[in-house]
């Protein structure tokens, strides 16, 4: 691999965040927490975070880039994440994912059964507990031009995020 000015890259590239393969785009999975309405218990939440997202929004909505994985998501039962919210809802039909905590191998499946996510997720020993808990109802993720944790706050207050909850199965 060949980096800035020419020069050649001798050591493995992985452990600095850098990919040996060609760019195919890139999502990355965060466990993570959200607060609770009311007094209700904070609930665990995935983030899909899109270090690679380019959005552009104009005050004409025709001129507005659509992000193609929150867009997936829409067109698979997805709804946009107005805040404050409950999430209510059953899972959506045909979601489902399954994480192992031993691997942090996380997969999630669209519908029809193509992948939708298949990578790591690192989850803490609270999450776990929540997720485990909440498992019957469901985990709601949450997706949108989030290019990293410091805007996942900004782009759901914005109302430019979108959650859908899937079925989970933990191992």
């Amino acid at each position: 691999m060949t980096g800035p000015e020419g020069r050649r890259i001798s050591e493995p590239v992985e452990p600095h965040g850098l990919s040996p393969s060609p760019f195919v785009g890139r999502l990355n999975a965060q466990a993570a927490h959200l607060p609770g309405q009311h007094g209700a218990a904070d609930r665990p939440v995935i983030l899909m975070i899109q270090p690679d997202t380019l959005s552009y929004v104009a005050s004409d909505p025709a001129a507005t880039v659509v992000d193609l994985v929150e867009a997936a998501v829409r067109e698979n039962g997805g709804q946009q994440l107005v805040w404050p919210s409950d999430f209510a809802g059953e899972p959506a039909a045909g979601w489902r994912g399954q994480l192992d905590v031993a691997s942090d191998q996380l997969l999630i499946h669209f519908p029809d059964g193509t992948i939708f996510y298949e990578g790591t997720m690192p989850t803490v020993a609270r999450w776990q507990k929540d997720a485990r808990e909440a498992a019957e109802k469901g985990i709601v993720m949450i997706t949108g031009p989030i290019a990293g944790l410091a805007d996942v706050d900004r782009v759901i207050r914005a109302g430019r995020a979108t959650w859908i909850r899937i079925r989970l199965s933990i191992s």
